[in-house]
C-alpha cells in the first residue's frame, strides 16, 4: 500500500498533466514573497478569462515534466514555482499575469509552453502588448466591411447622378414645351 504522500503527489501528477493537455499554452511563475490575498486576487482574474493557476512542489513538477518528454521546460522550474494553464485566450492570460506582475514585484515570469515549444519571458511580455482576440475580430470584420462600403457609396453616388441627370433632362424638356 502507497504511503499518503505519494498518493498526493500522484494525485498532483495526474491532474497537471491532464491541465497541460487539456491547455492550449501554460505558463511558469516563480510567486516567492507573494501574499495569499493577492494569490487569490490573481487566481480570481485568471478564472474570469478560464484559466488556471496551480502550485506544486518542484520535484513533482520536474519529474512530471520529464516524464512527458518536456525536459526543456525544467529550466523554468526554479524556487516556487506555480503554473498557470490558458485554455484559449493566451493573450488576456498574458495581460493578466504581465499587470499582476507589474503590480507585484515578487512576482516572476519564468517562461511557458505555447504551439508545442517553449517560450521566454519577453515572448509572454511581447503576446501581452498584442490586442485581445474580440479587438482583432473586430479589426478582421472591419478590414472585410470597408471595400463592401466604399463599394455601396460609389455606386449610391452614381445612382443619384444618375437620378439628377434625369430630372435635368425632364426640366429641360418640360422648359422646352
Amino acid at each position: 500500500m502507497k504511503k499518503v504522500g505519494l498518493l498526493i503527489k500522484d494525485l498532483f501528477t495526474s491532474r497537471i498533466e491532464k491541465d497541460i493537455k487539456d491547455s492550449n499554452a501554460f505558463f511558469f511563475l516563480q510567486y516567492s514573497g507573494i501574499n495569499g490575498l493577492s494569490m487569490n486576487n490573481l487566481r480570481k482574474n485568471l478564472k474570469q478569462i478560464d484559466a488556471r493557476l496551480f502550485i506544486t512542489k518542484n520535484t513533482v513538477a520536474k519529474r512530471l515534466l520529464e516524464k512527458m518528454d518536456k525536459k526543456d521546460l525544467i529550466k523554468f522550474v526554479d524556487g516556487p514555482t506555480a503554473f498557470v494553464f490558458a485554455k484559449e485566450d493566451i493573450v488576456s492570460v498574458s495581460k493578466v499575469l504581465v499587470d499582476f506582475a507589474n503590480e507585484n514585484e515578487n512576482l516572476k515570469l519564468q517562461g511557458g509552453f505555447f504551439q508545442e515549444k517553449p517560450i521566454e519571458k519577453t515572448t509572454i511580455v511581447d503576446i501581452a502588448k498584442l490586442p485581445a482576440k474580440d479587438v482583432l475580430i473586430a479589426q478582421v470584420v472591419f478590414g472585410i466591411k470597408a471595400p463592401i462600403n466604399n463599394l455601396v457609396f460609389v455606386l449610391s453616388g452614381i445612382m443619384k447622378k444618375f437620378l439628377v441627370a434625369l430630372e435635368q433632362i425632364k426640366k429641360n424638356k418640360e422648359r422646352s414645351k
